[in-house]
């Protein structure tokens, strides 16, 4: 089938500069073969203020997508504050929702499409299991790999909405 995408940037974002040192994990696949390309991580704790590692990011769609003719869109992790965790944010600063309003809004003066996605629409619809029998991700003793290459948990999550993007969102004159 053809896709609408042939390429998806998918990121898992955390702004948690002050509060922990984040982790953004991102992947980018190949829409129309359907598998991983590359997947990696920035993190936080590698620069000095959080202006920077802000500015990390959109320097990483820019790097990644640039290079592709093909139509590329970036699938991005929303931040919804739960019920059950709102408790534990009280205080917070909420980085990561700055951090996400930052791409957005690079993402929107660079004509790039972009589409949120919830965590929770994919992370138990795509789990390690099914994301291994796929061949999207494939196990090495304790350790997964995509493309390769090792990944940790924030790659894999952003594997499962490239995943999720690509299987229910991406078909040819679907909007």
């Amino acid at each position: 089938m053809k896709k609408d995408y042939g390429i998806i940037l998918s990121i898992d974002p955390s702004g948690a500069f002050h509060e922990g040192k984040g982790t953004t994990g991102w992947c980018l696949m190949d829409a129309e073969q359907d598998k991983v390309i590359k997947a990696g991580c920035l993190f936080a704790r590698n620069y000095d203020k959080k202006e920077d590692y802000w500015e990390a990011h959109v320097q990483l769609f820019l790097r990644l997508i640039g290079d592709y003719k093909r139509k590329v869109i970036v699938v991005i992790e929303d931040y919804i504050l739960y019920a059950s965790t709102a408790e534990a944010q009280i205080n917070s600063r909420f980085e990561t929702t700055k951090l996400i309003g930052i791409l957005q809004y690079s993402l929107w003066r660079k004509k790039i499409p972009y589409i949120m996605q919830r965590a929770v629409d994919v992370k138990n619809r795509w789990t390690n299991e099914i994301l291994m029998y796929k061949h999207y991700i494939t196990k090495d003793r304790n350790h997964f790999k995509a493309a390769n290459v090792g990944i940790n948990k924030h790659q894999l999550d952003a594997i499962r909405h490239a995943v999720h993007f690509n299987t229910f969102k991406n078909e040819k004159g679907m909007k």
